[in-house]
Formats: C-alpha cells, structure tokens, sequence
C-alpha cells in the first residue's frame, strides 16, 4: 500500500512539474504573428536602388510606370510572405538611432513593402537586415517603433527591381488553334533564304498536314508536334527600352492562329568585346519590347523541316 502511494504521489508531482514547464513556455514565448486576410490589389516596394509600384488592372498584375506585364508566380510569393508573418521577438526601438542604425532600417539600407487594397494599407513592413540565420531578418511593422527578428527570407525576396518581376512570357497562344507557321531563314549573312510552311488542314473531323518546299511524306504527329512547339516563346531578359542593340536577323516567322497572325523576328547580336558567347535577341508582333533569346529556341525555329518525314 505504501508503494502504491509513493508512486502516486511521485506521478503528481511530475505531473506538477510537467504543467509548470509548459507555463513557464509559454509565459516566455514571444512570438507574435502580423497577419491580413483582404486580397491586395497593389503593391510598392522601396529598395535602395528603385521605387517600385506593382498593381492589378483587369485581374492581371502590371509592374512599373508602363505597366509591363508582371510575373505572377513572383507577385504570388510576395502576397503570400506577407500576409502572415511571424516575429520571434523584439531586439529594439526605432526611437533610438543607434538601433536604426545597427539593424540597417535607416533610409539607404532599408526596404519598405507596402501592401493595400484600393485605399486601405493591409500592412506596411520595413525590412532591413539580415540575422546570423540566414533565413530571419530584421524589421518594424506599420507604425510602429519596435524592432523584430522576424522568421522567413523576406530580405531575399524584396531584394528586386522591375526587371526581375517582369513577366517571362513573350507570348503564349492556343496550341490547339494554330493552323500554320511560315519560317524564312536569314542565317547566311542577314540574306533572305529558304522560306518553309507548315500547314495543319481541318476538314470536320480529318486532318491533314502540308509542308511547302518537299517533297517528304509527312509524319502527322512530328509534324503537330512541331507546329505546337511554337505555340509559346519566353525569355529570361527584357532589354531596356533604350537599348541600342545592333544585330543580323537570322530567322522570321509568322504564325498562323485561329484569330491572329504572330510574327516574330531574331536577330544574332554584334558581340562587344567583354562577351565570349553569341547571344540573340528577338522581335515580335505580340509586345513592343525587344527581349533575349537563347540558343535552343533559335535552333528550334531553324530545325531542318526535313526532320518530320515519315
């Protein structure tokens, strides 16, 4: 009997223990979560280097003062690393100098984010550096003048310009409605050379493939394969507005969709002397700006027709 009480009473006393432990915890936590629920409709963000504005126009997001074409999985990210953001704890004040300064939120080093939707600030947050973990930073909320260690790489995130949340996409049509595309190659010296066409031809439910220039037996699916590849064009660089480019074209096309003809030009870029590779830039019917093209998309648009023989 004198065992049995012993060990219930040794129970109690870690379940005592045990409770006291988890109060303890939680009386110390200092974890506290800013989050917001609206959808945002804009965005700025202030870097050292460039004020950006980010807005919804239409339902489609649109970054800059022309209103290039935004990136929506980069715009996605930024909505979701603010909408619920956890601060470990408070390090500081902002109404002493000597911290602005050590966690670098002064004007020059900081990046503030604000998010709203039409008038309404959802959440203004100033971010400045980085913690010993590379993935928590340091950083105020709204108004307010305490400093956080906050949880998540908003550092690296916000750490943009304009070029980087530009859309990739030059431009991407409807495979299924494309009816042709004609190529014409420049590669020899910028001179016009041999022009090919491939046709898809829908009678009802029958479809035939024509390719101008061969006399090959065409295989249906090398060639509905080769058509729809060029269904979409992206790059990985917008050129500036400005920018003098000087360059041979080496291949036009112009492709055959249901509703419009898309027309797309590259040219091989005049190599500068600190550039050891070829580069190529390209035109298109489909937006004003001139943008980067790499190898494999020019290879693509210069394939030997010859290739989609039975």
């Amino acid at each position: 009997m004198k065992t049995r009480k012993l060990i219930l009473i040794i129970a109690d006393v870690v379940l005592l223990a045990v409770c006291i432990f988890q109060w303890g915890r939680k009386s110390h936590d200092t974890t506290k979560y800013f989050k917001f629920t609206d959808t945002p409709d804009s965005i700025g963000i202030i870097t050292p280097d460039e004020n950006i504005n980010i807005k919804m126009d239409d339902g489609k997001w649109f970054v800059g003062e022309k209103k290039y074409p935004a990136n929506q999985a980069t715009v996605d990210e930024f909505i979701s690393s603010l909408s619920s953001i956890r601060a470990l704890n408070k390090v500081g004040s902002t109404s002493r100098q000597s911290e602005v300064e050590r966690y670098e939120l002064n004007e020059g080093k900081a990046t503030v984010v604000t998010v709203k939707k039409g008038d309404k600030v959802l959440r203004t947050v100033t971010i400045g550096k980085k913690a010993i973990n590379d993935s928590q930073c340091y950083g105020t909320f709204d108004d307010g003048k305490d400093i956080y260690l906050i949880a998540g790489k908003l550092k690296d995130i916000f750490a943009t310009n304009v070029q980087k949340i530009r859309s990739e996409i030059v431009f991407n049509l409807n495979a299924e409605e494309m009816t042709g595309i004609s190529i014409t190659d420049y590669s020899k010296n910028g001179v016009e050379g041999k022009t090919v066409t491939v046709s898809r031809i829908v009678n009802g439910e029958e479809v035939s493939w024509n390719v101008s220039g061969t006399d090959i037996q065409v295989d249906s699916i090398k060639a509905k394969n080769f058509l729809e590849g060029f269904a979409n064009l992206t790059t990985s660089e917008w050129y500036e507005d400005d920018a003098n480019l000087e360059g041979t074209k080496i291949v036009s096309a112009k492709i055959e969709h249901a509703t419009k003809t898309t027309s797309v030009e590259i040219y091989e870029k005049k190599m500068s002397k600190s550039e050891t590779a070829q580069q190529y830039f390209g035109k298109s019917s489909e937006t004003p700006y001139t943008f980067k093209v790499n190898k494999n998309s020019v290879d693509k648009y210069l394939k030997n027709t010859d290739e989609l023989a039975k």
